[in-house]
C-alpha cells in the first residue's frame, strides 16, 4: 500500500506537462496553500509513520523483491539506485538491505518525487560522483507497480509493490570520475528502461498516458487543463 495525500490530481496535472516538456527532475508535488496547516512536512511525517509501522510488522504481503541472488558477488558497501514515485516508495530497499545484510546507502537519481510514476526516469549524473570517488558499486532496482482490486482512496486503487533488483555496476578505475558517473548513470538508466519493458511487456515511451500513475482511477474522459485550455 502507497500513501495517498492530498493533492494528487494537481501532481498528475504536472507530471502530464513536465513530461510533455521532458522535464524529467521538475517538481511536481502541489506547494501548500496559503494558510495551510497541514503543510509538505505534516505530509512526511505521516508517510514516516506508516513506514515505521510497516518495518515494525514486516512489508505489505503483497509486495516483492526479486533478484536478490544478484548480490551475492558483493564483498563492499554498495549504493542503491532507487526510483523517487511515492514517500513509502523506499520501503522495500530498506527492507532489502535488512535482510540482505549488506551495506547500502540509497542513491535517488531523478531527483524528485513523481507521484506514481511507473517510467524510469532519466537520471542525474552527479548522482553517482560518490560512487566513483569511494570506488563502490552501484546496484540498480526497479519497482514494479500492480493495480489491486481494492480501493483505498477516492479515485485510487491499491498498488503492489514488487522491487527488481538487477545486475551491479562497478565503476572502472582507468576512467575519470567525471567519465565514471556518467557511464554509470547511462547503465542504470537503460537497466532500469529494459526491467520496464520486460514487467510491462511494451516499450518505453515518454507519451503520456492515465495508467502511467499507478493505481489512479481517472474521472471519465480526463484531459489535463494545459490540453483543455488550447
Amino acid at each position: 500500500m502507497l500513501l495517498i495525500a492530498p493533492g494528487r490530481e494537481e501532481a498528475i496535472e504536472n507530471i502530464y506537462n513536465a513530461v510533455a516538456q521532458r522535464q524529467f527532475h521538475s517538481v511536481t508535488e502541489p506547494s501548500p496553500a496559503a494558510g495551510d496547516m497541514r503543510p509538505l512536512e505534516y505530509i512526511s511525517f505521516m508517510a514516516r509513520a506508516r513506514f515505521d509501522a510497516i518495518v515494525k510488522r514486516g512489508t505489505d504481503e503483497q509486495d516483492m523483491i526479486v533478484g536478490m541472488e544478484k548480490l551475492g558477488n558483493l564483498d563492499s558497501p554498495a549504493y542503491l539506485s532507487c526510483q523517487s514515485f511515492n514517500p513509502l516508495g523506499d520501503t522495500l530497499a530498506r527492507k532489502l538491505a535488512r535482510w540482505s545484510h549488506h551495506s547500502f546507502q540509497l542513491l535517488y537519481p531523478e531527483q524528485q518525487m513523481w507521484f506514481n510514476y511507473r517510467k524510469p526516469r532519466p537520471g542525474a549524473n552527479d548522482a553517482y560522483l560518490q560512487a566513483s570517488r569511494w570506488s563502490v558499486p552501484v546496484v540498480p532496482t526497479f519497482m514494479e507497480l500492480r493495480e489491486l482490486p481494492r480501493v483505498v482512496a477516492p479515485g485510487f486503487h491499491d498498488v503492489q509493490m514488487i522491487l527488481h533488483v538487477l545486475d551491479p555496476l562497478f565503476p572502472d578505475p582507468s576512467r575519470t570520475h567525471f567519465e565514471n558517473s556518467l557511464w554509470l548513470c547511462r547503465k542504470d538508466y537503460e537497466a532500469k528502461v529494459a526491467c520496464y519493458e520486460r514487467c510491462y511487456n511494451k516499450p518505453l515511451t515518454y507519451h503520456f498516458e492515465p495508467e502511467d500513475i499507478a493505481g489512479w482511477i481517472p474521472r471519465p474522459y480526463w484531459e489535463p487543463a494545459s490540453a483543455r485550455a488550447i
